[in-house]
C-alpha cells in the first residue's frame, strides 16, 4: 500500500524487512525487477538497530514509513533525528 504512490510521485524505494520475514520482500522485489527499471525498487535486509537506523540517518533518504510497532517507531523517529 505504500509502494504504489512512491513510485507514482516518480520515486525510489529502498524496502527494510523485518528481519524475521524477509523473503517476502525478496519476492516482491523480483516480481517489481520485472516491470521496472533497474534501481527503482530496492531492498536492504538486515537487523534494526543495525541497517535500519543506518539507512533512515542518511540525508537522501527524505522519508521513512513504518509497518510495525510503536517501539521500531520511536527508534527510527530517533535515528532520522540524527541525520
Amino acid at each position: 500500500m505504500k509502494l504504489g504512490p512512491a513510485l507514482a510521485a516518480g520515486n525510489t524505494v529502498v524496502l527494510k524487512p523485518s528481519e524475521q520475514t524477509p523473503l517476502t520482500t525478496l519476492a516482491l522485489a523480483e516480481l517489481a525487477a520485472q516491470l521496472l527499471p533497474p534501481g527503482v525498487v530496492n531492498v536492504v535486509t538486515g537487523r534494526g538497530p543495525t541497517v535500519g537506523a543506518a539507512l533512515v540517518r542518511q540525508p537522501e533518504v527524505r522519508m521513512a514509513s513504518l509497518t510495525g510497532s510503536i517501539a521500531s517507531g520511536q527508534h527510527i523517529l530517533e535515528a532520522a533525528a540524527q541525520a
